[in-house]
């Protein structure tokens, strides 16, 4: 039974109905919880737009139009992007690949 209160519908969850909502959570120390079925929901090319214009504002710098060819390490870490602009340094290095991320070695 989905309850409504200040326009927000939400339903209190047993700790066997929150493991079939998220199978992955540990529910031995839990005695319920509350599902909002619109809670996540966002645009997130909105989302995007505003943490790419958050991380400009702190120094970040985004490269466009440009080809990765290799990624270059020191000591175990990402010192430098090889692209067909030329190689990058960077003192931090960010995946942002999605799923073909794992080709990036």
């Amino acid at each position: 039974m989905l309850t409504q209160i200040i326009c927000l519908f939400f339903k209190i969850l047993g700790p066997n109905e929150l493991a079939e909502h998220h199978p992955l959570l540990n529910t031995a120390d839990l005695h319920g919880g509350v599902f909002v079925p619109a809670d996540a929901v966002a645009d997130q090319s909105a989302i995007c737009k505003v943490l790419s214009n958050l991380a400009e504002a702190g120094g970040a710098k985004y490269v466009t139009d440009c080809k990765f060819e290799n990624l270059l390490t020191e000591n175990g870490r990402v010192a430098a992007v090889d692209t067909s602009l030329g190689i990058i340094n960077c003192q931090f290095f960010v995946n942002c690949a999605g799923m073909v991320s794992q080709k990036l070695q």
